[in-house]
């Protein structure tokens, strides 16, 4: 039985137009990403299917549902048609190799992410696509100067895994007769995230500042960075579904609207854990963007879409979920962790690069 198209998309060019199907497939559906938005989906009406191993983020992130299915990668990619079939549209939020201690090179981004993604592609030609890039990854720290980075800036990658994405990007815009949205987002944060330097950088200051852990602040902490709550971010990709569906082709900046420098941010998460951190500097690292802040007129303009939870609030959020428990007050500090393990530590992560864009 199908299900009937949410309001919100109804339109002459809806999913229903096209197939009478109103399911989403998400590609990497049960990460961090991936959870709110099959969450957000399920509460609009659409049926969702989940393709995912689901082993990196746990499996208790998504509700039960009549309308949630789950295929695992294997099967998926082993024959991924049947999978597609009467689909309205793919979410493609799949990346492997962000979490590793070492950073995927260039021979490891094509293996582990192009290749998939280009397989991904050729089984489904008419699909509307979209897929979730990478800003930080993207443009360079001249196109972020001033009001932030606009679309049809000149990218700028450094790092292999900016080469990757902006070279599925341009997979999936070379398709002549499907609409793909391309969607880059700067600094996501929130709930669901991991407490890891090479998943971002909100999850990490507060859990090593909760647990009296040393932080490591690159370049003095002046360097800047722009930061999207999860919820906003899932909330673009559930308004740009009935653009793709249309045909559209556009690429849209996912920021928070301001830059934060991330010393700044570092008070921000001391006062939201109220513990001081104890703080490890560090030179800039090779690659490291001195800003990344992006521009999001034409989200709002052409989507309706802006940033609803600010960054204190986000890191409340944030917070209560990683703790599960309220805000605590200035407390003593905990015991001096093992130095030479944590700057060890360091040097293993530095070319990591989420943490390098968070």
């Amino acid at each position: 039985m199908s299900t009937p198209i949410p309001h919100h998309a109804s339109q002459s060019h809806t999913p229903a137009a096209r197939s009478g199907l109103a399911r989403i497939v998400l590609l990497g559906g049960s990460g961090f990403l991936g959870a709110p938005l099959a969450r957000r989906l399920l509460d609009l009406g659409y049926a969702v299917r989940v393709v995912d191993d689901r082993t990196e983020f746990g499996d208790g992130a998504l509700p039960r549902s009549e309308r949630l299915d789950f295929v695992s990668e294997r099967r998926f990619f082993a024959h991924p048609e049947p999978y597609l079939k009467g689909a309205a549209a793919l979410v493609h939020l799949r990346w492997r190799g962000i979490s590793r201690a070492v950073p995927l090179g260039d021979r490891g981004e094509l293996r582990e992410n192009v290749v998939p993604s280009r397989r991904l592609l050729r089984a489904a030609p008419n699909l509307p696509i979209l897929f979730a890039s990478s800003a930080g990854a993207i443009y360079g720290d001249l196109a972020c100067v001033g009001r932030g980075a606009r679309e049809d800036a000149r990218p700028d990658p450094v790092r292999a895994y900016g080469r990757a994405k902006l070279l599925v990007e341009q997979m999936v815009h070379a398709r002549p007769d499907a609409g793909g949205l391309i969607l880059r987002p700067a600094n996501p944060y929130g709930p669901g995230q991991t407490a890891d330097a090479r998943c971002g950088v909100v999850g990490t200051f507060l859990a090593r500042i909760a647990a009296g852990r040393h932080v490591a602040l690159y370049g003095e902490g002046s360097f800047e960075r722009d930061f999207v709550y999860v919820d906003d971010l899932a909330e673009i990709f559930v308004l740009g579904i009935a653009r793709a569906v249309s045909g559209d082709r556009s690429i849209y900046n996912v920021g928070g609207g301001e830059p934060t420098r991330l010393a700044h941010l570092l008070a921000l998460v001391e006062r939201t854990v109220g513990r001081r951190a104890r703080i490890d500097r560090f030179p800039p690292r090779h690659g490291d963007r001195r800003r990344v802040f992006v521009d999001i007129e034409r989200a709002r303009l052409e989507l309706g879409w802006r940033p609803r939870v600010g960054l204190e609030e986000g890191l409340e959020r944030t917070w209560f979920a990683l703790r599960g428990a309220q805000r605590t007050f200035l407390g003593p500090v905990a015991a001096e962790p093992d130095a030479r393990r944590l700057r060890a530590e360091h040097e293993f992560l530095g070319g990591a690069p989420v943490a390098a864009g968070s």
